[in-house]
């Protein structure tokens, strides 16, 4: 007899976590089908991601450090964060609200505000970060 058919309360635990993790990873799976989703089909979002890739592109180019790495992933992430969530309000509010609506209207350009400070955060950390760079590079 194996160890687990004399612990029953063991293998029902195993059954538990297997579960577990298996909720965990389908759940990482609805995230990538709604940032795959966001991506192809809103237009900002493919600009923030051409954006990103520019940016990891030049990090690489111009030898950023450590520190302006950690400054970049974090302006990009705060960037690309939103604009998932601008497009989840927006989703949400055109279907509790079809018709035009002024507090629907609001909701949405709220929202659309939000993505617009990080990108402006965003630009003003990559001026702070390849500004010096870039000027260095001039003859």
């Amino acid at each position: 007899m194996s160890k687990l058919e004399l612990q029953p309360g063991l293998r029902t635990h195993m059954a538990r976590v297997r579960l577990w993790w298996r909720g965990l990873l389908r759940s990482f799976g609805y995230a990538w089908q709604g940032i795959r989703w966001t991506v192809r089909t809103q237009r900002n979002a493919q600009i923030h991601v051409l954006a990103l890739l520019a940016v990891i592109g030049a990090g690489f180019l111009f030898g950023v450090s450590a520190g302006e790495w950690l400054a970049l992933i974090l302006a990009m992430a705060l960037v690309l964060a939103l604009e998932l969530l601008n497009t989840a309000i927006e989703a949400v509010v055109d279907l509790a609200m079809p018709q035009r609506h002024p507090l629907a209207k609001r909701a949405k350009d709220a929202a659309a505000g939000a993505v617009l400070i990080a990108a402006l955060g965003a630009a003003a950390v990559g001026l702070i970060v390849f500004g010096p760079k870039m000027w260095a590079w001039l003859p």
